[in-house]
């Protein structure tokens, strides 16, 4: 049987990823391939389904079958702003649970007849808030879209997101200005976006950063409010709130 890596794609003398993603044998095509950059940058350590009592022709055929549902699953979830607007946590977590899916899908389809699923099954939680704009970048940002930085702000409130747009050659690249839980002067978000290169889109008018930029302060406030509302304590059973 053919060594196969984390896709399910046969080993070749110049090397593949796996067979797990923490400790990769690189190669300059799996370097450059953006489902495996995007599940190392997010934190998502992966690996190859355990063997268990399959043949070692029935495990050859879960890895080939799984890799490439894998791949397609991963791909549509990394193009959904409900993944780009969480945490880099909340996405490693989403990550390990649309593969144990395809794992799910790829042995259902071996073993039992069953056809893969067109499209990679959600597991958002319930009532979560969704991050929706009608102006979209005319190319993506490469920082997700959830809180990252909370800033405690002298009048007591909670700062979580500050951005600001510059014009580039490419169009108006919004970046942030609080960074690493500070918020900073306009002069240093824009030498540390020259330095990372992070961003949260570029849009083709600085209206149009703008207008994503207060859509994206508003989810925020949301995510504030669900934060908020889970961590307050329970009344106790047979307790009234006073009018």
């Amino acid at each position: 049987m053919p060594k196969r890596d984390i896709w399910g794609r046969p080993i070749t003398g110049e090397g593949g990823i796996g067979p797990d993603i923490v400790s990769p044998i690189w190669t300059s095509t799996a370097k450059n391939d953006p489902i495996t950059r995007e599940v190392l940058r997010a934190g998502g350590a992966i690996s190859v389904p355990q063997k268990g009592d399959l043949t070692p022709q029935q495990y050859d055929k879960l890895l080939e079958t799984r890799g490439p549902i894998a791949r397609r699953w991963l791909g549509e979830l990394f193009g959904t702003p409900e993944y780009r607007a969480m945490s880099a946590d909340d996405q490693a977590e989403e990550i390990r649970k649309t593969m144990a899916k395809a794992t799910k899908a790829a042995k259902a389809n071996i073993f039992g007849g069953e056809p893969v699923p067109d499209s990679r099954p959600e597991s958002y939680k319930k009532g979560e808030p969704r991050f929706s704009s009608k102006v979209q970048p005319i190319i993506k940002g490469n920082l997700p879209l959830g809180i990252r930085d909370r800033v405690q702000n002298l009048d007591g409130s909670l700062s979580t997101v500050r951005t600001m747009s510059i014009g580039t050659d490419d169009g108006e690249v919004l970046i942030p200005t609080v960074i690493g839980g500070r918020v900073v002067s306009d002069a240093e978000a824009i030498r540390h976006y020259e330095r990372t290169g992070e961003n949260f889109g570029t849009f083709a008018t600085p209206a149009d950063a703008t207008a994503y930029a207060e859509t994206l302060h508003r989810y925020h406030e949301r995510l504030l409010d669900r934060s908020e509302a889970q961590s307050a304590p329970a009344i106790p059973s047979g307790w009234e709130l006073a009018e």
